[in-house]
């Protein structure tokens, strides 16, 4: 009886024993705060936000320059780039809209969505006119024939005029009608006495003094323009259609002709030149034909080295009546003798091939032209 109850104690003793051994508890991780250390040759900064500000670039004093015909066109040079743009902006830039040179002096208009640059070319110390306006989206914009104002319409029958000295705004009852995708359905007379406008049903002249309406006939969507040098003779593009009227006394607008030219009038430009200003180039799909509005005739044609997905722009030197310049184009065209005047041509102000905008100032002396945001200042110097 003794050993079973020795067994008995001996075993409770080890049963206490366990009972009574600590358990390990868990082990309780706190996260750090502090972020580890970034793996070699890997920086990631917080982006810290610019401030916006508006870059116009430096104007550089005017060489000597001559006017640019088709015996200097292989010296063309590009003279200075200006920067019409904001700064900071989150996103791709906005392209320009429009460029515009006052028929007197070198007063140059550069035209974004929601900025207006005005440049002095002749006067390089003065600073830029800035316009900021984020009313509407503008594809026109003209000088008045003194050069004092600009005019810039845009979506709808708003035509906003601005002091193009102080950039203040100006009272104005002119109205023309906006016309998607078109950026030269508005053009000035060569006098600036008159305003022609196409819209979606008509075509309209204005007088620019009284801001009046002249004359105003029903013939379709309009979305070219252009005077004849005379000023009593305007082209038009109509649905795909080349229009030529004459304004006679009274006012009374005659059209002469209505051609089926088989244009885009999404795309179509118009400009008129040769000497006695009877040559009419108009841009069609893939090439720029040049006819004689006299007889009807097309005297040369020009292929179009890329697909225009905006308007084409088509101008002719005023030092040269046979030089003619167009976006679309890799080259600068004598019309005369139907040949390009520059068989390597050099970026960026001959080879227009990426060029959204051209124009020539009243001397033509100077020929700006743009792509995207870019603003190429261009001439012959002495």
């Amino acid at each position: 009886m003794r050993f079973p109850i020795i067994l008995i104690l001996l075993l409770c003793s080890v049963g206490i024993v366990t009972a009574q051994t600590p358990v390990p508890t868990a082990t309780l991780v706190v996260p750090t705060l502090t972020p580890s250390a970034p793996a070699p040759g890997e920086f990631a900064p917080t982006p810290t936000p610019q401030p916006t500000a508006i870059d116009t670039g430096q104007t550089p004093p005017l060489p000597d320059l001559q006017p640019i015909t088709r015996e200097n066109a292989q010296n063309i040079i590009q003279l200075f780039t200006l920067a019409c743009r904001r700064t900071g902006v989150q996103g791709a830039p906005p392209e320009v809209r429009v460029v515009a040179f006052s028929p007197v002096g070198n007063r140059l208009a550069i035209v974004l969505p929601d900025l207006i640059c005005i440049y002095d070319l002749d006067t390089p110390e003065t600073e830029p006119v800035v316009i900021e306006d984020r009313r509407g989206f503008p594809s026109v914009a003209f000088f008045s024939a003194d050069g004092r104002s600009l005019y810039n319409p845009q979506a709808g029958t708003d035509v906003f005029k601005w002091n193009a000295a102080t950039g203040q705004e100006e009272a104005t009852e002119l109205e023309v009608v906006y016309v998607p995708g078109s950026s030269q359905n508005v053009a000035l007379s060569p006098d600036g006495t008159q305003l022609a406008s196409g819209t979606r049903f008509w075509l309209q002249v204005w007088d620019m003094a009284t801001a009046s309406k002249l004359v105003e006939v029903n013939v379709g969507r309009v979305t070219a323009v252009a005077w004849h040098r005379d000023g009593t003779r305007l082209a038009t593009i109509e649905a795909g259609r080349l229009g030529l009227y004459t304004l006679y006394e009274g006012p009374v607008l005659f059209r002469d002709a209505l051609l089926p030219i088989m244009a885009s009038d999404r795309h179509a430009g118009l400009a008129f030149g040769g000497a006695d200003g009877n040559l009419l180039a108009h841009s069609n799909g893939d090439h720029v034909a040049i006819m004689d509005i006299t007889s009807q005739d097309v005297v040369a044609r020009i292929d179009i080295n890329k697909a225009p997905f905006r308007q084409q722009e088509l101008v002719f030197s005023p030092a040269d009546p046979y030089l003619l310049v167009a976006t679309g184009l890799s080259t600068l065209w004598d019309v005369e003798s139907n040949q390009s005047l520059v068989e390597d041509a050099l970026e960026p102000c001959v080879n227009t091939l990426a060029m959204d905008h051209a124009v020539f100032n009243a001397q033509g002396t100077l020929l700006v032209m743009t792509a995207g945001e870019s603003i190429f200042v261009c001439g012959v110097p002495q």
